[in-house]
């Protein structure tokens, strides 16, 4: 399955908390596994919680808080009970008022204890020890904390590492799974003061801990972080740029820039969130846009769009490598300005498999030059000299289209374009050219025999054509580039809109049936469309490439968004005539996004009266099939009456031809049975008359030797 983010539902919706922002309202632990079937949940002012996921999200189990406690971070640990009794610890670093505390809860069943520790700083970040017994602290300025966990009380048990003088804690990770050489967990660190970033990577161990390395550099930026499998990723927000370095040694080893994605940035460093599901897999929001970049290849493999101001606090880490290790879900804050509530949603994220195939054409890298790329045999001796003749000559045909455009001469446009892409020469082109010859048939991409071209001369000449002049559309071009492969993603957007607005039905079916790339936004808004060829060829692109719960999705978003121009009704009735099986795939949909109760009188007894002669030939073929069977089980016993005679007795040439003469009988018997048939729309009106019409007398004779 492609990389992709869907299905996204809502979790709990949260209670107004006016004076905190988005990204502080709500803490959640590290989810272990995609297979969990709750989340635990820290509510600044509200509770701590825990929530069941399947069948419906539900709230289990909630520990109260005071409408001035803020929630600053948590961890869980579950331990083992008799077998009957269900025990989890919850430790929470929280802020009330001036008062910087440690909570531990002890959950049992439905029941809790709970103390607490008060700290002189504010808890930036908190974790059980492997053995359970110790609470590692991180202060926002003070260093980290180890907290002994006693019967009903905790034990301060200090650790000699402390922050720099000045330095504040920007960002922390715990580690449980690395290749150091340690057993320990990891603490990695970020401190920041006016002038640099100070990375520092630590052993924890409640008898002993210690710095393995440290490293600080000069930054005069806002940045946030994320970390994955000993690689960190660093945002810089000034700069809209996403740097990678590893935990050995903290030293860059890759950068790339987003500006292309995020076209109007803002300061705010609360508008941007960044998390990591997989290697070189990243989540990056950015106001009302969630964003699935393949770091290594420079990608942009999806984005998902709410009203107002998405925020992601928590994702489920996956290899990311296979089919089976890439499905996960991530935890984002969604904001609704115009109801002016918060609420947790739950998205599902395929990070796909990390490999070139699936990122082409995706790219997020803007392309600088101009110049166009020679692309030619690799293998030749003059590689070189061949790619810069086909770059001038790709320039040379690009300035003669500009030119033929604006004399909105469309015969010698299409005597260049198409020929030129099937691999005719240049120089025989503009030979033709002179003599005007007339434009040939419509041409479709063929992978062997075309010419291998540079996708930005394919995406400029269809720049030039979807301008702002709509007169100028050049048929054979854009039948040919609508089966390219190469067709760019930017140009998809409004592409159907626009040929159903030209009234240019041909171009509209090609566009559907081949360009790559069409969003199912795109192709859904067509399902309007009266032509009911047109209408088939969508229904077709829709169900080959999207599911059935992807599609009910897009209709739900189209049918509440304010460019709604979708009518159920309409789109239910011209399923139900062409009634076959790519249809009935869709009205489940249909019917699923438009409710029960919303249809008229008449599309109502249309259905009914389909799924009565659906039902009925079902029945017709059911009785027809058992009297078949019967048939070939009786008829069964004389095909194989040779191979159950005694050993060494052989039948006499006269009893040969009277079994072969039965199996003759028997078989034209069984052939003059009708087939299986759908007869959908022909009620029968006695079924023992119309089966004993269709099906003729039979007798059995057996051969008795």
């Amino acid at each position: 399955m492609a990389p992709s983010l869907s299905d996204s539902y809502s979790l709990v919706s949260l209670p107004r908390i006016t004076d905190l922002d988005l990204s502080h309202q709500v803490v959640i632990p590290t989810i272990s596994s995609t297979n969990t079937t709750h989340i635990d949940i820290g509510i600044s002012k509200s509770i701590i919680s825990s929530y069941i996921l399947k069948p419906t999200p539900k709230l289990v189990w909630s520990f109260p808080l005071s409408p001035s406690t803020i929630v600053e971070c948590m961890d869980v640990q579950e331990v083992d009970g008799n077998g009957t009794d269900f025990i989890k610890n919850y430790v929470v670093g929280t802020t009330e008022r001036k008062t910087n505390k440690v909570l531990l809860i002890k959950r049992h069943n439905d029941s809790a204890d709970h103390f607490e520790i008060k700290l002189d700083s504010k808890v930036k970040g908190v974790r059980f020890s492997q053995c359970g017994k110790f609470v590692y602290a991180i202060l926002s300025n003070g260093g980290i904390k180890l907290l002994k966990i006693n019967e009903d009380s905790f034990e301060d048990v200090s650790l000699d590492l402390k922050l720099k003088s000045g330095n504040e804690l920007v960002y922390h990770k715990f580690i449980s799974s690395h290749e150091f050489k340690y057993n320990n967990d990891l603490l990695l660190t970020i401190e920041s003061n006016e002038r640099s970033l100070v990375y520092k990577l630590t052993s924890l161990n409640y008898e002993k801990s210690f710095e393995i390395n440290q490293f600080s550099h000069f930054a005069e930026c806002q940045c946030i972080f994320t970390y994955q499998s000993g690689v960190l990723y660093e945002f810089n927000i000034d700069k809209l740029e996403i740097s990678s370095r590893s935990i050995i040694d903290f030293k860059v080893l890759k950068s790339i820039t987003v500006n292309s994605i995020i076209d109007a940035p803002t300061k705010a460093i609360n508008d941007y969130s960044i998390i990591c599901p997989s290697v070189d897999r990243l989540l990056l929001s950015w106001k009302s846009k969630l964003y699935l970049i393949n770091f290594k290849f420079q990608s942009l493999l999806d984005t998902y769009t709410r009203p107002d101001k998405i925020y992601i606090k928590q994702v489920v880490d996956v290899k990311g490598s296979s089919a089976n290790t890439s499905s996960t879900f991530a935890v984002y804050l969604h904001y609704n300005a115009r109801k002016k509530n918060t609420s947790l949603n739950i998205i599902n994220v395929n990070t796909g498999i990390n490999t070139l195939s699936e990122c082409l054409g995706k790219s997020i890298v803007k392309r600088t030059n101009d110049d166009f790329k020679g692309l030619t045999n690799v293998i030749n001796d003059s590689f070189d000299k061949e790619s810069t003749k086909i770059s001038k000559e790709l320039k040379e045909i690009y300035d003669e289209l500009v030119e033929l455009k604006t004399k909105k001469n469309i015969n010698k446009w299409e005597s260049i374009v198409v020929p030129y892409l099937k691999n005719e020469s240049w120089t025989s082109i503009k030979k033709a050219l002179g003599k005007n010859t007339p434009a040939r048939e419509f041409s479709v991409f063929e992978v062997e025999q075309d010419r291998i071209i540079d996708p930005a001369f394919i995406s400029k000449v269809l720049s030039l054509i979807f301008d702002e002049q709509s007169d100028f559309i050049p048929e054979y071009t854009l039948i040919y580039l609508l089966t390219h492969p190469l067709f760019p993603y930017e140009h998809t957007k409004g592409l159907l809109t626009l040929f159903t607005q030209l009234d240019k039905p041909r171009l509209l079916r090609q566009a559907i049936i081949t360009c790559p790339n069409l969003s199912i936004e795109e192709i859904s808004l067509q399902l309007n469309n009266d032509n009911l060829d047109i209408f088939q060829d969508v229904i077709t692109r829709l169900i080959s490439e999207f599911s059935v719960n992807q599609i009910t999705h897009q209709l739900n978003d189209i049918l509440q968004s304010k460019q709604n121009n979708l009518n159920l009704e309409t789109i239910l009735n011209n399923l139900i005539k062409l009634n076959n099986n790519q249809s009935w795939y869709l009205i489940q949909s249909i019917i699923d996004v438009g409710g029960l109760f919303n249809w008229s009188m008449n599309t109502v007894n249309n259905l009914i009266e389909i799924i009565e002669d659906k039902l009925t030939s079902i029945m017709a073929n059911n009785y027809n099939l058992t009297l078949t069977n019967q048939a070939i089980l009786i008829n069964e016993p004389i095909r194989k009456l040779n191979k159950n005679k005694k050993a060494g007795k052989k039948p006499t040439d006269k009893s040969n031809n009277i079994i072969e003469s039965n199996n003759e009988i028997q078989q034209q018997q069984l052939n003059s049975i009708l087939s299986i048939q759908n007869n959908a729309g022909r009620k029968l009106k006695d079924e023992g008359i119309e089966i004993s019409k269709r099906i003729p007398n039979y007798s059995i004779e057996k051969l008795i030797l």
